[in-house]
């Protein structure tokens, strides 16, 4: 059986120099990287200070705003006529897709079926 080599005390010390230089340029490159992470989180708490703010300026400004019965109930009139155009712009939109797709014939599949909104 072959004997071991034991290594000597230079390899030892030249082993550990480069593990130690490994790990130093490890280390740098961590320590980049939670410098950059840290810098970013600043700027994201920044930010949602900003929209914190924006938030409670709203929340001021509806609180102040005096609506009646009436004004709500016509906003909501309002929103109900918006919604049925918008139910009739789909429809319409859909209409016209599939009058194009029986146009073009595209892969020779039938159209889709108009979904009811």
């Amino acid at each position: 059986m072959p004997a071991k080599k034991t290594p000597t005390s230079q390899d030892i010390s030249k082993q550990l120099i480069q593990t130690s230089v490994a790990l130093q340029s490890k280390t740098v490159d961590l320590l980049s990287k939670v410098s950059k992470l840290t810098d970013e989180i600043a700027e994201l708490n920044k930010n949602v200070s900003k929209l914190l703010s924006v938030f409670e300026e709203a929340a001021k400004r509806v609180s102040e705003t005096k609506t009646t019965e009436e004004e709500i109930a016509a906003l909501a009139m309002k929103l109900e006529r918006l919604l049925e155009q918008n139910k009739n712009i789909a429809r319409g939109l859909l209409l016209l897709e599939e009058y194009v797709r029986g146009k073009i014939g595209t892969s020779g599949t039938p159209p889709k079926p108009v979904t009811e909104y």
